[in-house]
Parts: C-alpha cells; sequence; structure tokens
C-alpha cells in the first residue's frame, strides 16, 4: 500500500470507528509533504549541480586538450556544454526550486495544526503553554517560510 492508499484509508473511517483521528491524517499528510520536497529538493540540487560539472567539464576539456586530439576535445566541450545547458534548463522550466519550498511551507502549516489540534485536547494549563512555546518555537524557525510569496 503506498502512502497516498495509506491516507485515504486513514481519512475515511470504517464502519468500527465513529470518527477520524485528525491527528493522524495531519501527521499522514505532514510525512507526505516532507517526502515531496526532499524529492524537489534533490532533483533541483542534482540538476543544478550537474550543470555546474558539465560546463566546467567542458572548459577544462576544450581548453586543455586533455584528450590530445584537437578537434575531438572541441567536439567534446561542446557535447559538455550542451549537456550543461540542457541541465539548466530543465531546472529553469521544471521550477524545482518552487515546488521544493511550496512543500515545505504546506508541512510547517500541517504542523501548526498539529500543535492546534493538540492544544484542542487538553485542559491541562501548563500543556497548553508548552504547546504554545513550541508553536512559537516552530513559526521563529520556519521564519520567512510561512510567508506567502
Amino acid at each position: 500500500m503506498n502512502d497516498q492508499e495509506k491516507a485515504d484509508v486513514e481519512i475515511r473511517p470504517n464502519q468500527e470507528q465513529k470518527e477520524v483521528d485528525i491527528g493522524v491524517v495531519l501527521a499522514t499528510t505532514r510525512e507526505q509533504f516532507r517526502k515531496s520536497a526532499q524529492s524537489w529538493k534533490l532533483a533541483f540540487r542534482v540538476f543544478l549541480i550537474l550543470a555546474a560539472l558539465l560546463s566546467t567539464s567542458s572548459a577544462i576539456v576544450g581548453k586543455l586538450y586533455i584528450i590530445g586530439n584537437k578537434e575531438l576535445a572541441g567536439d567534446i566541450s561542446a557535447i559538455l556544454a550542451g549537456l550543461a545547458a540542457v541541465s539548466t534548463a530543465v531546472v529553469a522550466s521544471l521550477n524545482f526550486e518552487n515546488f521544493w519550498r511550496s512543500n515545505q511551507k504546506a508541512r510547517e502549516k500541517v504542523r501548526a495544526l498539529e500543535l492546534e489540534v493538540l492544544k484542542s485536547k487538553t485542559t491541562d494549563a501548563a500543556t497548553i503553554v508548552i504547546i504554545d512555546k513550541l508553536q512559537k518555537i516552530i513559526d521563529e524557525r520556519a521564519g520567512s517560510l510561512l510567508k506567502d510569496d
């Protein structure tokens, strides 16, 4: 069962359950946003590093004639430069960073909802104070992440 199927099962109560456990739903959703953010972040960095490596390799091969054959070195240099350009275009056109950051924002907002649910389930004043402090820490850590673009 994949993550989406698990989330669907947890969101829809079975006949034995009277209510949906909102804490489980929020935790599952937060985990999905975390995994998605990590995937987009990894893809963003891989293509960015790949573009840098390819363009650097192109310059080295083209200028130092490492291959030995001037004509072949020029061809390889041109191919590497073209691949670097493609890698850069992929990063720009697929907007990896935007998807990565939007998933981070969503994850932080879900985390705030989890604390609200926890706060609503307690009447202990000391616990509520601790939850409020935790919310403040999360908000400070998130900083501009929670602000709308």
